[in-house]
């Protein structure tokens, strides 16, 4: 349920970064000017609070690297990798990490977020905007999709998505940019390392 939430994460955290007509931009505008980072040679670093189900809310920490086509993903005791020739599970307090085959779809979903024409990747969806909030019906396989920015539109107030299963509230939203590395990525030798991906 947890990995479910986070992957929503990754594709709610970007619904910001869309056009959907010249009169409901401006706030989306105003927040890409202040937060957004285009620049291939950063790593985008994105912290944020996730609740599920009105759970006590839990830290999620989400690195992208866009010119390696890589993400990772930390929450509690878990850092999950995506890259396009596997996916990585780790569990840190059991020193164990488990590869397995490549989640392609996510990394799709994830970087078709950022293409030359932002607009195409919401076309076929339905929007309301009203008083810096943005909403959207049957988003993928959600019910309902509430983003909400602060006054200025300077940052994200909160986001939250409805499903039948759950509903997750995600807030105190931060983006900031990490010089480039691939240690980023990487591992010691400390963990029990297990590959799926060659199993029947």
């Amino acid at each position: 349920m947890k990995f479910l939430a986070i992957k929503f994460l990754i594709i709610i955290t970007f619904f910001s970064f869309n056009t959907f007509s010249a009169d409901t931009l401006q706030c989306i505008e105003n927040w890409i000017d202040k937060n957004y980072i285009l620049d291939e040679r950063k790593v985008i670093n994105i912290d944020a609070y996730v609740s599920i189900d009105s759970s006590e809310s839990f830290l999620v920490n989400i690195l992208l690297d866009r010119k390696l086509s890589k993400v990772k993903i930390s929450f509690k005791n878990q850092i999950l990798i995506f890259e396009d020739d596997k996916s990585i599970k780790v569990f840190t307090d059991t020193n164990q990490l488990f590869i397995d085959n490549p989640d392609l779809n996510l990394i799709k979903i994830i970087f078709s977020i950022f293409p030359e024409s932002p607009s195409l990747f919401f076309k076929n969806h339905k929007f309301n905007f009203k008083s810096n909030n943005y909403s959207v019906i049957n988003f993928y396989d959600l019910e309902n999709l509430n983003l909400l920015y602060n006054d200025d539109c300077s940052g994200i107030n909160h986001i939250k998505f409805k499903k039948k299963e759950f509903n997750i509230y995600v807030d105190k939203i931060s983006f900031s940019s990490l010089t480039q590395s691939k240690s980023y990525f990487e591992f010691d030798d400390n963990y029990f390392i297990y590959d799926l991906r060659y199993e029947d």
